[in-house]
């Protein structure tokens, strides 16, 4: 019975580690939503709802729900990635390693003035 309830214990913790533990060498670059990347595509792994009010015009949307499915979509280019917070970013550059893609740095949302913010989250 101890032997079951540490397997638990051990698989949980580590689920919860795979998602908060940072991923190697992605580090935070200034990402604007009017930057030109030559040679580097950006990826908005932002859920469709608060990209679509909140636009990278030379972003791939590919929010992280559908990253697995649709990343054979993506250039074979260095990734940059557009994210909502560090969780998020995680676990996008740690699927797109496994799937052979490069990933260089990432941005988060809302974090420079040049930045768009969502209408409703204007005011805070």
């Amino acid at each position: 019975m101890m032997v079951v309830i540490s397997v638990l214990i051990m698989s949980a913790l580590y689920h919860i580690l795979y998602r908060i533990w940072p991923a190697r060498s992605v580090y935070k670059v200034p990402v604007t939503p009017h930057q030109s990347f030559t040679g580097r595509a950006v990826v908005d792994t932002r859920d469709y709802q608060i990209s679509y009010k909140d636009p990278y015009p030379q972003a791939y949307c590919l929010p992280l729900a559908y990253l697995k499915r649709h990343a054979g979509e993506l250039p074979d280019l260095p990734l940059l990635l557009v994210s909502t917070n560090e969780i998020e970013k995680n676990m996008a550059a740690k699927v797109l390693r496994k799937k052979g893609f490069t990933v260089e740095g990432y941005a988060l949302a809302g974090e420079c003035e040049e930045c768009p913010k969502v209408p409703c989250m204007a005011g805070s």
